[in-house]
């Protein structure tokens, strides 16, 4: 048979109960809290980059015989292609995901960035490694 208690001892159980309860509730409003101040800083410095938060994506996948870079990018993805007057099409899309404002889609072969035609013209070998990437437009106004 339980043992009947006091109004003492019932009310320092209430108590403690009580104090349990607020630590808990105390320790998840703190999570939450810190959680949102995550989320504020991380969106305003993507803001302050002028970048969105997929500025950093990338796409890899490896090269075949007869096949250009383009070829197997909008095999793999979809894309999106813009035409660029004297040098051809340039791709603007990737996966729904467009270069923000001063960025463009670049692609590198094997390591090496090419800048100086198409990705319609970049003819590609078995095992070469392409990578695209959105990286900061040059517009040629440095002073190098």
């Amino acid at each position: 048979m339980a043992k009947k208690l006091s109004a003492k001892e019932r009310t320092s159980m209430e108590t403690k109960q009580n104090l349990v309860t607020t630590c808990i509730a105390c320790i998840v409003l703190l999570c939450v809290l810190i959680t949102g101040m995550i989320v504020v800083i991380v969106r305003a410095q993507n803001e302050a980059n002028g970048q969105i938060a997929w500025q950093s994506a990338f796409a890899r996948h490896f090269g075949g015989d007869g096949e250009t870079a383009l070829d197997i990018l909008t095999r793999d993805y979809n894309v999106g292609v813009d035409e660029l007057y004297g040098f051809g099409p340039v791709v603007s899309v990737i996966e729904g995901t467009a270069a923000a404002e001063g960025f463009e889609w670049g692609v590198w072969v094997n390591g090496d960035r090419i800048t100086d035609r198409p990705a319609s013209q970049i003819n590609t070998r078995n095992g070469d490694k392409i990578v695209w990437q959105l990286v900061a437009v040059d517009n040629g106004d440095s002073n190098n």
